[in-house]
C-alpha cells in the first residue's frame, strides 16, 4: 500500500512538472485579446459601490453569463492592475491543478492503472491543440477554473455510480452549476450524466436520479433563456441570433466532429497542409480535413465502443459522449458569425479530457497490454504534442515580446498624455486575416483600448471611455471627450483628416509612429504628422506644372506623360517598383509646396506603393518631409501627400513600396503650394 501510494505521487509530481516546463515560455508572453477587455470593464466599475457591483457581476447576458468569473477578475486587477507575470504565473497553476483532476479522474476510469492514469495526465498536460486555454492569461481564468470544477464534478459523478449515494451525485450537480457560472463550457455535463445513467444504472433510484439531473439543467437553461428578454447591461454581440438557420445547424452537427480531430491535429499542422493548397481556400480546405479525420476517428471508436464485446465499452463511450456534449455549445459562441471553420484553441480545452482519455485507452487496446508498444505509442504521441505546444508558445512569446516592446516605447516616449491626445500609428501590413488595407499592428483587439488600459493607471481616464466597447474591435478608429479630456486613435490617415473635418479640433495633441512589420519596430512621426495636417489645413492652390523640368530614374523618355494634363495617358517605370527608383522635380522657382497628389486612374497593382517625399532649394541639402513605406491609392485612384508649407524649387519623390512584378506607374502628377 505505501509502495503504490509512492508510486502514485512519483507519478502525479512528473505528471505536473513535464506541463510545468513545457508551459515556463508562457512567462515570455503578453496579453492577447480579451483581457484588454476585461481590464476595461474593471475600470468602469472600480469605483462601484458594493450593490453596483453585484449588480455588475450577475448583470444578465445572452452572450457568456459567469458571474464568478466576473467577480475574480474584479479582484485580481484590483490588487495586480496589469501585471502580464503575476496573471501568467497563477494560469500555470491553474492548468497544473487541472491536470491534477484529469489524473485522478483517470484513476477512476482505469480502475487504479497508474499507468494510464498518468500517460492521461500528462497527455493532458502538453496536449498542443489545446494551449490557449492556458496562454491567454485573464481569459484563461474562466476557462480553467470552470474546468477544474467540471473534472471534480465528473469524478463524484463517477464515484456516485460506483457508491449508489444520492448525496454524491447532489454534489457532484453543485459543482457543476459552480462551474457554470465560471465559463458555460461544461453545460455537456448535464446531457452526459443523463446518458450513462439511461444506458448504465438500473434500479429503483434510476429515475429519480435522472429526474433530478433533467430539473436541474431545465432550471438553469431557462435562466439562461430568461435573458433574451431582460434587458441586458453587456455589450456581447450575439451573432447566433441573427444568422442563418441552417449556418446554426451546419455548426451544431459538424463541431463534433471538427473538435475530435482539431484536438487530436494542433491547428497549426492543419495549416501547414491547408496552406499547401491556398489556391483551393485554405480555410475551406482545413474544415474538410478536419471533418474528414474526425468523421473517420468516430467511425473507428463506436466501432470499438460497441462491436468489440470483449472490451470495456463504457470507457470510449464515456469519452465519446464528453466530446459530443461538450462541443454543442461552441455553435452558441456569442461572437462567433458564420460557419465555425476552426475550433478555438481555448475552447477545445475543456473538451479534450475525454480525447486524452480515449486516445490513452486506445492506445493501450492496440498495444494488447504490452507495455513496450503501448510506451512506443504514447512516446510518439507525447513528442508529437510536446514539439507543437513548444511550437505554438515560442511563436505566442515572439509576438508578446514585440506587443511589449510597442507599449513600453510609446509609454516612455511619452509617459505623460496631454488633456486631449490623439494616436496616429500606420503600419505596413496587416494581422490576423484583415483586408491589407486595414493596416493594423500585432495585437488581436483594438490597439486604441490598448492604448487606453496601458495608459490607465498613470491618466486615470473617466470611466465613459471604457463604454460600449469605444476602440474595442481590431479595426476601430475614433475619438471621445469625457469631462475635458479627449483622447483617440487612428490607423487611416484620411480618416483622421475627416476627424479634423468635422470636429475643427484646435487643442488635439498628435502622438504618431509608423511601425515596421519586418523589424517589429516604432518610429516617432509626430512632427512630420503634424505638418501633414497643416499641410492639409492649409489654403493652397495648384501650381502649373508646363514648363516644369522633370526626370525619373527609369524610363525617363516617357516621363512627360505623368505632367502633361491628360490622365489617360501614363507613365510607368518599366521596372517592378521593388527596386529603388525616383522621379525629381525642377519647378525653376521656389513654391511654398504643401501636397502632392499621385493618380494612378485604375492601375490596381499601386496597392503596395510607399513614398519618400524629399525638397531642396538648391539641390544639394535635401530635407524630408514625408515618408511612408506603404502609402496606396484610395478608390479614386489617388495618392494624397500632404506635408508642412516648405520653400522648395527641387521635388524628388522616392518610391518606397514593394511590388515584385508591377512597375511604379503614375497617370497624372499634381503640386500644390501654400497660398
Amino acid at each position: 500500500m505505501v509502495e503504490s501510494r509512492r508510486n502514485k505521487l512519483v507519478a502525479l509530481f512528473f505528471c505536473v512538472l513535464i506541463p510545468f516546463i513545457s508551459y515556463s515560455k508562457l512567462l515570455q508572453g503578453f496579453f492577447q485579446q480579451d483581457e484588454w477587455f476585461s481590464f476595461g470593464l474593471f475600470v468602469l466599475h472600480k469605483h462601484d459601490s458594493l450593490l453596483d457591483l453585484l449588480k455588475f457581476f450577475f448583470a444578465p447576458s445572452i452572450g457568456h453569463y459567469n458571474p464568478i468569473t466576473n467577480m475574480i477578475q474584479q479582484i485580481l486587477f484590483s490588487i495586480w492592475g496589469l501585471n502580464y507575470s503575476a496573471f501568467a504565473i497563477l494560469g500555470i497553476i491553474l492548468h497544473l491543478f487541472a491536470v491534477t483532476a484529469v489524473f485522478f479522474l483517470s484513476q477512476k476510469i482505469f480502475k487504479q492503472k497508474l499507468i494510464l492514469s498518468f500517460s492521461t495526465a500528462l497527455l493532458f498536460g502538453i496536449l498542443a491543440s489545446t494551449y490557449q486555454g492556458v496562454a491567454w492569461v485573464v481569459a484563461d481564468i474562466s476557462t480553467l477554473s470552470a474546468s477544474i470544477m467540471g473534472i471534480v464534478s465528473a469524478m463524484l459523478f463517477l464515484e456516485f455510480i460506483s457508491s449508489n449515494k444520492t448525496k454524491t451525485l447532489v454534489f457532484s450537480i453543485l459543482i457543476l452549476l459552480v462551474s457554470l457560472f465560471l465559463k458555460e463550457i461544461t453545460i455537456g455535463l448535464f446531457p452526459l450524466y443523463f446518458s450513462i445513467l439511461f444506458f448504465y444504472k438500473k434500479g429503483r433510484k434510476l429515475d429519480k436520479n435522472l429526474l433530478t439531473i433533467l430539473i436541474i439543467a431545465v432550471t438553469y437553461m431557462l435562466l439562461r433563456v430568461s435573458m433574451f428578454f431582460i434587458p441586458q447591461s453587456t455589450n456581447i454581440t450575439s451573432y447566433p441570433l441573427a444568422q442563418s438557420k441552417l449556418i446554426l445547424i451546419y455548426n451544431f452537427l459538424t463541431l463534433p466532429i471538427k473538435s475530435f480531430s482539431q484536438s487530436l491535429l494542433p491547428s497549426v499542422f492543419l495549416n501547414s497542409i491547408s496552406q499547401k493548397f491556398e489556391t483551393f481556400g485554405a480555410q475551406k480546405l482545413m474544415e474538410l480535413i478536419s471533418i474528414i479525420a474526425g468523421v473517420f476517428i468516430l467511425i473507428f471508436t463506436i466501432h470499438i465502443s460497441i462491436l468489440k464485446k470483449t472490451h470495456n465499452r463504457f470507457i470510449p463511450l464515456f469519452c465519446l459522449f464528453w466530446l459530443i456534449f461538450n462541443s454543442l455549445i461552441f455553435s452558441f459562441s456569442p461572437e462567433t458569425k458564420g460557419i465555425v471553420f476552426t475550433v478555438d484553441s481555448r475552447n477545445l480545452y475543456f473538451t479534450s479530457v475525454g480525447i486524452c482519455i480515449l486516445i490513452v485507452y486506445m492506445a493501450d487496446l492496440f498495444s494488447k497490454r504490452n507495455k513496450l508498444k503501448f510506451a512506443i505509442v504514447m512516446l510518439f504521441v507525447l513528442s508529437f504534442n510536446f514539439y507543437f505546444l513548444k511550437l505554438n508558445l515560442s511563436k505566442l512569446a515572439e509576438v508578446g515580446v514585440a506587443r511589449k516592446k510597442i507599449l513600453d516605447q510609446i509609454m516612455d516616449e511619452h509617459p505623460l498624455l496631454p488633456d486631449q491626445t490623439i494616436f496616429y500609428i500606420e503600419s505596413d501590413t496587416s494581422f490576423y486575416g484583415l483586408p491589407i488595407q486595414i493596416r493594423t499592428l500585432p495585437f488581436q483587439s483594438g490597439f486604441g483600448q490598448t492604448l487606453l488600459s496601458w495608459y490607465e493607471e498613470s491618466k486615470n481616464f473617466p470611466a465613459d471611455f471604457f463604454t460600449d466597447r469605444f476602440l474595442w474591435d481590431i479595426d476601430s478608429q475614433g475619438y471621445k471627450r469625457v469631462d475635458g479630456t479627449g483622447f483617440g486613435y487612428f490607423r487611416d490617415f484620411s480618416d483622421l483628416l475627416n476627424f479634423y473635418n468635422k470636429t475643427q479640433e484646435k487643442n488635439v495633441s498628435i502622438i504618431a509612429y509608423s511601425f515596421n512589420s519586418d523589424t517589429n519596430s516604432l518610429k516617432d512621426i509626430s512632427g512630420e504628422v503634424k505638418g501633414r495636417i497643416d499641410g492639409y489645413l492649409t489654403n493652397k492652390r495648384k501650381i502649373d506644372l508646363k514648363y516644369v523640368k522633370i526626370s525619373s530614374s527609369q524610363n525617363n523618355i516617357d516621363i512627360y506623360k505623368a505632367v502633361d494634363g491628360k490622365r489617360e495617358t501614363s507613365w510607368n517605370s518599366k521596372l517592378p517598383y521593388d527596386n529603388s527608383q525616383s522621379i525629381t522635380i525642377d519647378l525653376k522657382k521656389n513654391f511654398e509646396v504643401t501636397e502632392i497628389i499621385i493618380d494612378s486612374y485604375n492601375n490596381h497593382d499601386q496597392n503596395n506603393v510607399g513614398y519618400k517625399v524629399l525638397l531642396s532649394s538648391d539641390e544639394k541639402i535635401w530635407a524630408k518631409v514625408f515618408e511612408s513605406k506603404l502609402f496606396p491609392p484610395g478608390k479614386d485612384g489617388k495618392v494624397y501627400i500632404y506635408f508642412e508649407p516648405t520653400p522648395a524649387r527641387f521635388i524628388r519623390i522616392e518610391q518606397r513600396g514593394n511590388h515584385k512584378f508591377a512597375p511604379w506607374s503614375i497617370n497624372e502628377l499634381n503640386l500644390y503650394e501654400k497660398i
